[in-house]
């Protein structure tokens, strides 16, 4: 079954700090998004803002029309000083299809469809446990067991407040009561009221809504809440995004400052929860569309952004990240990262504002307001200024048949460099021609150690992103990866807990052949979660490369198990799928998803259908992290006679990892030595007085047999020519990539 769902290209995003020279290993923590700053969030004091005179942050921005209100006035039992931790509010067993999300009995609420955390998903099993309670007229969270509430799937497309104006980002404000039940210490723990909003994409069947699967965040437009006080007070979100199907879930998280308050567990914290109200907002300024940076350089860059209809002016903001130096590393080495202010509100009349004055060695960011008189928009979403100009090639030196020296211009604050180089690989028969053959015998950790890893000896930890050169391919990507004992895994953990990508992306290939369907062969094992009762999925993605954009942009996506019939478990199992939409230049890559442990794979291989005389470029040889504005490359003995080229990119390390600027125009090294484009040479094997020769002109693999299926020669890059003495008193089978040849 094919889906639709789109994998952001957020999954190829970086997901770790680390350094040119060594990428540590991580292990499954907490993380704290230190991007989400700006100034705290502001307490209102008074009733619904439909209700009273009070003019709220929200309302300085928009107008707001009330779409759904839950006072909890129902829920009579117990009261704020006892909740009632004994009964339930547990929806009896069939009241929803979908009880995970949608599991509070409806008769306690005046809005159909809430949720909440309870042990069981049976009314019986919910009866006195659970952490979402009852609480005199209120409703009570408790933090240890980590409670939550959702509200109902909320169509807030059909509040018509948008047909005029299709810019708004369809805002909605989120505005409760909240309060804890004792005071926080904040020597012993760190709090946090979590907010979150999603577009679900729930389908209707009858009167109940059922789950499709999808799960996109809607972006924050306010600061996360993280001061709480034992008195009601009003608290206030906004958020972008919202569709036909949007929850908001709340969470409250405790997190104790040593492994020592950990221990004695006397840092924890009831929450009670009052007065939900949700409004769908017509904005007086629609949020401006930033567009990428322009006119980069070691110290300045062009900030852009689309102009709004109706702004006078613009204000503009600029940061970056920084390590903070206040803080000891933990044991792994690592410090927080702060948000470091350079340019606050800075006033522009246009729409791009030339920023100087920056330090290469940051990654900055800059967002945008748009202002008209009194009134202002909510900012921009961020966008990233990379900060690394493209190397340009020079040309090569010491060219010989089997050898060269590449280089390439210094880019400033750029500390290694990406190579690649590619040979021509033309198809001299109608066939089936593999693509990509990973078997992943062999490979080791980055200090080129084996792990002993695997499925009965699950890994310690993984990298957030490692570039593998042990693998038979160059140029792959990981991310959650552990190199396993000749297979790898891919952390769900990551993925479910922080939103990071577990995945491994081949390099860029030309997938344009045979009407663009590949076909991709591989061996999956899913490590059970006990907790979650799920085995990882598998999503299989092919991306094409958008020349007017210059991004890779999703063309076909699915999941595996799905797509086979047949699901992914605790066992070695082989899969067989197809990708379409293959372009002149596309990525596949593999996504673990859905389960929060490793997904483990094997015997990943890609091919295509090829006519004669085709040919598309074959990476054979790349190093992700050189050092130096110069290299030497060895050209492998089948690829002599091919045509050559390459590309670099720059690389850096920053607070986000490893930056990378795009890679530098594709150059040819060489023109083809040995095969006219026009008369093209097909294999052959011929066995003339014991003397078997073969001719191999794409280098392919080559087996040769006897009558009993007995292999006498196997090569998985083979000579383009070569001679083998065999008997001549019986026939042999040859095969030459996926040729068959009977020879006597």
């Amino acid at each position: 079954m094919k889906r639709t769902i789109t994998l952001l290209l957020a999954f190829m995003a970086l997901s770790a700090a680390m350094s040119l020279s060594a990428q540590e290993l991580q292990t499954r923590k907490a993380l704290v998004n230190p991007r989400n700053a700006g100034a705290e969030i502001t307490v209102l004091s008074g009733h619904s803002g439909l209700r009273s005179t009070f003019i709220s942050p929200a309302e300085a921005k928009g107008d707001l029309t009330l779409f759904l209100k839950e006072d909890f006035s129902l829920m009579t039992a117990g009261s704020e000083l006892a909740p009632d931790t004994i009964g339930t509010i547990c929806a009896p067993d069939g009241t929803y299809k979908y009880r995970i999300w949608q599991n509070i009995d409806p008769q306690y609420t005046h809005w159909r469809g809430w949720g909440g955390t309870f042990d069981g998903l049976t009314f019986e099993e919910c009866q006195g446990k659970g952490s979402t309670h009852a609480a005199g007229g209120t409703i009570h969270l408790g933090s240890k067991e980590g409670a939550k509430l959702n509200t109902p799937p909320l169509d807030l497309m059909d509040v018509k407040l948008h047909e005029d104006d299709l810019t708004s980002d369809n805002i909605i404000v989120i505005r409760f009561k909240a309060k804890v039940t004792q005071p926080i210490d904040p020597k012993l723990c760190m709090v946090r009221l979590f907010v979150e909003s999603a577009e679900t994409s729930w389908y209707r069947d009858g009167d109940n809504p059922v789950y499709k699967g999808e799960w996109s965040v809607l972006r924050p437009l306010t600061p996360e809440i993280t001061t709480l006080s034992t008195e009601w007070e009003t608290y206030e979100m906004a958020f972008a995004g919202a569709g036909h199907s949007t929850i908001v879930n709340m969470g409250f998280q405790v997190m104790p400052l040593s492994r020592e308050i950990a221990e004695t567990g006397d840092y924890h914290f009831d929450l009670l929860l009052d007065d939900v109200e949700v409004y769908k907002m017509k904005p007086f300024l629609p949020i401006p569309k930033v567009t990428s940076f322009t006119d980069f350089t070691a110290d300045s860059f062009v900030a852009n952004w689309a102009a709004v209809e109706g702004a006078d002016s613009y204000l503009v903001d600029v940061y970056y990240m920084a390590v903070d130096e206040t803080v000891p590393p933990n044991p792994m080495g690592q410090r927080p990262m702060i948000r470091k202010d350079y340019l606050m509100g800075q006033k522009v009349t246009t729409n791009s504002y030339k920023v100087t004055g920056i330090d290469p060695q940051y990654v900055y960011y800059y967002n945008v307001r748009a202002v008209q008189g009194d009134k202002e928009s909510y900012r921009s979403v961020d966008q990233a200024v990379n900060g690394l100009s493209v190397p340009e090639l020079q040309p090569v030196s010491d060219l010989t048949a089997d050898h060269y020296v590449a280089s390439w211009s210094e880019v400033p604050s750029a500390g290694r460099y990406f190579y690649m180089a590619y040979h021509d690989r033309r198809v001299y028969t109608d066939s089936e021609v593999t693509l990509i053959d990973e078997d992943f015998t062999g490979v080791k950790d980055l200090d080129g150690n084996a792990t002993g890893w695997g499925v009965d000896n699950p890994p310690a930890g993984c990298y957030a992103k490692a570039y593998p050169t042990d693998l038979n391919m160059p140029g792959w990507e990981m991310y959650s990866y552990a190199p396993c004992t000749d297979y790898v895994g891919f952390d769900g953990w990551q993925f479910i807990n922080h939103g990071a990508s577990a995945s491994m992306q081949a390099p860029e290939l030309d997938l344009s052949h045979g009407g663009g369907v590949v076909r991709v062969s591989v061996s999956l094992y899913g490590a059970y979660d006990v907790t979650s009762n799920q085995f990882p999925q598998a999503a299989l993605a092919l991306f094409n490369y958008n020349e007017e954009t210059e991004k890779y942009e999703q063309a076909d996506l699915v999941y595996i198990a799905e797509e086979a019939q047949r699901p992914i478990i605790n066992q070695w199992q082989d899969y067989s799928v197809q990708l379409r939409n293959g372009s002149k230049r596309s990525i596949i890559a593999l996504f673990a998803v859905k389960g929060p442990e490793y997904l483990f794979v094997d015997n990943f291989k890609v091919t295509q259908r090829f006519k004669k005389g085709e040919s598309y470029l074959a990476p054979y040889f790349g190093e992700p992290l050189h050092e130096g504005t110069s290299i030497n490359v060895s050209v492998p003995g089948p690829l002599q006679q091919d045509a050559l080229y390459h590309r670099v990119r720059a690389v850096k390390a920053n607070e986000q990892g490893l930056l990378m600027s795009k890679f530098s125009k594709l150059e040819e090294i060489r023109k083809a030595t040995a095969v006219s484009q026009l008369v093209l040479t097909e294999p052959s094997a011929k066995m003339i007085e014991g003397v078997l020769t073969i001719v191999n002109p794409n280098g392919d693999s080559v087996q040769v047999y006897d009558v009993t299926g007995r292999v006498l020669y196997s090569s998985e890059q083979a000579d383009i020519e070569f001679e083998l003495t065999l008997s001549t008193e019986q026939s042999y089978i040859v095969r030459i990539g996926n040729q068959l040849y009977k020879v006597r």
